[in-house]
């Protein structure tokens, strides 16, 4: 049994589609800015082709729900485009699942299960661009994120979820080998259908278009066939970027995508807020437009109090000054009408501290970025926005990463307008976590006189590595002493039974600050929590610094200051639990020199994401 239904789009939100009425037409449904339906059929028998119609080119997923193999294959009626489907079984939906990037035209989607038996469900919705930016990318905390360099932790948690892997930089020398993509790894997601891209830093050097060719042309991004082209870091102003340096790159790029041996190959940009006003933005939207890029703006948003409770979807959308995003996108159009089509929206996801926007101890990061993808999911503003992207893993630990893909799940391939979250944004575990008022809500045991005191360094936030907040400069200061330990203690609460919870804590060498001189080091501390259970293997003390605090004195750039990033992960007894902060290892050992005094700030508690109820990657 063969049955054709013909669809054919032009003006629906999220793709610029519109419908013209056929036979046995389903009509196209806009679940949101990123994602449209275009089909939607239950027990839907074997041998049965569905017809659609691309007016751009654009990522297809097809799901199909079916209790044996399927396999199924793309082709336009032309024969011009004949692509073949490669499933892959979701254990989460209980679906087989493909991703497929297509030019526009006609297509028939031609599906075979096994003979007399029907697909449950067939669904075929057209999709953004899903990055997974930084595969992989180095880390001086890698500890925090080493499960998501496992290709088995990939595959369960972020590989259904996105399409396009950035690889940093092809692999450059500074990738440990066991982290470089393997060429099995690279065979077998080109097969699936999806897409490789280097990140290449832009020529900073550049002087003639000539150079700046071979430049780009020696990337692993166009010299290496498993790649689908590059993206390009960045275009911005600084001393090495100047209006002429941009430009030399610009035309070098438009003569290699204009040859006939990259037709194949995507060159995305990174650009800066549209705010900047670079002088050369009309040429790079020109330049995307043209050469069918993506303009990767850089929409990095830090954790910023709420002023007032927000209990609607319209409070969150309002945090986010709607007029203020509505004329960015009149900032594209006025450089290059339909530049705002080529947006990939690229959001900061920065929860370790080298490089940090969770920067208030008394607010939840995940919830904000389920904030700001809700928010560009749908407002109107954002209608063609083309896909989204989280920069960059490096900057994530395993937990953020898991929750990032299944936010791209949740409004990128599920299309949801809701938000995922049912967690409070504001963090209510614990009173003065940051110490800004001082000792006000904590209870102190000092070892001698005088051996804890609060205080305050000018940038101090900086150079924990919290970025663009003001935030961090208060902190206690504990002087450790050989007769007993100096502890810092309160009451959690508001905890839920039986969940699990993370602390996150940053410590510093008081001294270093005072000096100017600073050493790698592993502070002896120690963390409890009555009346919770610590998760086995689930702690981390890691020593790190921040180029950030190079623009603090006493330091420089060749002087970084030396913390420590201090992470558990516990689990709730009951409804609240007794924190308690050491500065010895144990209750009978110091672990580290007498006198030494340590900075304690940034103590956090928050729900940790969790796949199923106590489960830990």
């Amino acid at each position: 049994m063969r049955i054709a239904i013909i669809f054919s789009l032009a003006n629906v939100i999220g793709l610029g589609y519109g419908i013209l009425a056929l036979a046995d037409q389903q009509s196209p449904k806009a679940l949101n800015n990123l994602v449209t339906e275009l089909v939607h059929l239950e027990n839907v028998p074997s041998g049965r082709e569905i017809a659609f119609t691309l007016p751009r080119e654009s990522w297809v997923y097809a799901a199909v729900t079916a209790a044996s193999d399927v396999t199924a294959s793309f082709v336009s009626p032309d024969k011009m485009v004949s692509e073949t489907m490669v499933f892959c079984r979701n254990a989460s939906n209980r679906s087989s699942e493909s991703m497929k990037y297509l030019p526009p035209g006609d297509y028939k989607l031609r599906l075979v299960v096994s003979p007399q038996e029907s697909a449950r469900l067939v669904v075929v919705r057209t999709i953004p661009e899903i990055f997974y930016d930084g595969y992989h990318r180095p880390s001086q905390l890698r500890l925090c994120n080493a499960a998501a360099r496992n290709w088995r932790f990939l595959e369960k948690y972020v590989n259904p979820n996105i399409n396009t892997f950035v690889v940093y930089r092809g692999g450059r020398k500074s990738t440990p080998a066991a982290d470089k993509p393997t060429d099995e790894v690279f065979k077998e997601w080109r097969r699936r259908g999806k897409h490789w891209v280097d990140e290449v830093a832009i020529d900073v050097a550049a002087k003639t278009v000539d150079q700046t060719c071979q430049y780009y042309l020696s990337d692993q991004g166009l010299a290496n066939s498993a790649y689908h082209g590059f993206l390009i870091d960045e275009f911005t102003r600084n001393s090495a970027l100047s209006e002429e340096v941009n430009r030399i790159n610009l035309e070098a790029l438009a003569r290699i995508a204009g040859r006939p041996e990259f037709t194949d190959k995507k060159i995305h940009l990174y650009v800066t807020t549209p705010s900047a006003k670079l002088n050369e933005y009309p040429e790079i939207c020109k330049f995307a437009i043209d050469h069918h890029s993506l303009l990767s703006w850089e929409w990095y948003v830090v954790e910023r109090s709420p002023r007032t409770d927000l209990k609607t979807l319209r409070d969150v959308w309002n945090f986010f000054s709607p007029n203020w995003h509505a004329g960015h996108a009149r900032q594209w159009e006025s450089f290059h009408p339909g530049a705002s089509d080529s947006i990939l929206a690229t959001l900061a996801g920065w929860n370790l501290p080298d490089c940090c926007g969770d920067v208030d101890a008394e607010l939840d990061y995940k919830v904000l970025l389920d904030w700001q993808m809700n928010f560009l999911v749908n407002h109107p503003v954002y209608r063609n926005l083309r896909g989204i992207n989280v920069w960059a893993t490096s900057y994530m630990d395993e937990e953020l990463i898991r929750w990032m893909c299944r936010l791209y799940r949740h409004y990128c391939i599920d299309g949801n307008r809701r938000l995922l979250s049912t967690d409070p944004y504001v963090l209510t575990h614990l009173v003065n976590p940051d110490f800004d008022e001082g000792m006000e809500g904590w209870n102190i045991q000092m070892a001698g006189a005088e051996t804890v005191r609060a205080e305050q360094f000018k940038d101090f936030g900086k150079i924990e590595g919290r970025r663009r907040s003001g935030k961090g400069d208060h902190f206690l200061v504990t002087r450790r002493s050989s007769k007993g330990p100096n502890t810092i203690s309160q009451t959690v609460s508001n905890l839920t039974p039986g969940r699990l919870y993370t602390f996150r804590m940053y410590t510093a060498d008081y001294e270093d600050l005072k000096t100017g001189k600073s050493k790698k080091q592993t502070h002896a501390v120690s963390i409890s929590l009555a009346g919770a259970t610590p998760v086995p293997n689930k702690e981390l003390h890691i020593p790190y610094n921040c180029r950030a605090s190079a623009k603090v004195k006493p330091f420089d750039s060749k002087n970084l200051c030396w913390l420590n990033f201090h992470w558990l992960l516990f689990k709730a007894q009951g409804t609240t639990a007794q924190l308690t902060v050491s500065d010895w290892v144990d209750p009978k050992h110091p672990g580290g020199d007498p006198d030494q005094e340590l900075t304690f700030n940034f103590f956090q508690i928050e729900p940790y994401f969790e796949l199923t109820r106590g489960a830990v990657p």
